[in-house]
């Protein structure tokens, strides 16, 4: 595929705030928001939609209003509030495996401990938790204190391989592999345009008639074939997108405490 065919990352930024306006408001994290509180909304929302997700956290803590109250719960009753999210069994436990570690390691259900280390050192605190991998991690740290980490989930990976931006790979390559192409001060705004882009236009069975990324896109008919057909050729197996990941020309920029 010809590079000067596909869409320069800055033009992506600027050709979905033209269609979408404002950035949609996560339904589930907010900006600034409790960082515990974001990383069990997170771990919620694995493997389910947003509403099965905030209904679990919901009645979490309706049944348990306290961090304390769920650490100390009997697994199978935590377990049955947190059904609607799907997975139960398997989330119930690693919650109150790391709110226990919390309160044993640093004396509170906190993460607030998270403010004042540098930024890669948070992201390996963070993924040393059961259940916590890189796009949990990177949620927690770009929402809760704005550091630059770019989450990337299966709508997010999907629209960037078929716009040529990275190959498939690993979420954690992919994260950082995006990272380097955008400005930290754009990644919570493309964070949110692109799952809803992904979620309303290039889906798994694309839009691709209506996608205001398509003249520079690699699998949506920017690079010479229509995207229906590239997208079937990948399908099947072809190399709709290249094998690797982009190649990192510099580490991203996460070198810096980052106190709010």
């Amino acid at each position: 595929m010809g590079s000067a065919a596909l869409l320069a990352p800055g033009h992506l930024v600027g050709r979905l705030r033209e269609a979408y306006g404002s950035p949609p408001p996560s339904p589930l994290l907010a900006p600034g928001g409790d960082p515990l509180e974001l990383l069990v909304l997170t771990l919620l929302s694995q493997a389910t939609g947003d509403s099965g997700a905030a209904l679990a956290y919901r009645r979490l803590r309706e049944r348990f209003p306290g961090w304390a109250d769920v650490a100390r719960a009997d697994t199978e009753e935590g377990a049955a509030a947190i059904a609607p999210g799907g997975l139960s069994r398997r989330k119930a436990p690693r919650i109150q495996a790391i709110l226990r570690r919390l309160h044993a390691e640093r004396g509170a259900y906190s993460l607030d401990f998270l403010r004042g280390l540098p930024s890669p050192e948070a992201y390996s605190r963070l993924t040393d938790f059961p259940g916590v991998g890189p796009k949990t991690a990177a949620c927690v740290l770009l929402f809760a204190f704005g550091a630059p980490h770019f989450p990337a989930d299966v709508h997010i990976l999907r629209v960037a391989e078929r716009a040529g931006l990275i190959g498939r790979g690993g979420a954690g390559e992919a994260q950082d592999a995006l990272a380097v192409l955008f400005a930290p001060a754009e990644y919570l705004d493309l964070h949110l345009y692109l799952i809803l882009h992904g979620r309303t236009v290039c889906r798994p069975r694309p839009k691709c008639p209506d996608c205001c990324l398509r003249a520079g896109c690699a699998a949506g008919g920017g690079a010479g074939r229509s995207g229906a057909g590239r997208i079937q050729s990948e399908a099947a197996g072809g190399s709709g997108t290249a094998s690797r990941l982009t190649t990192r020309s510099s580490p991203p920029r996460m070198d810096r405490t980052f106190n709010r």
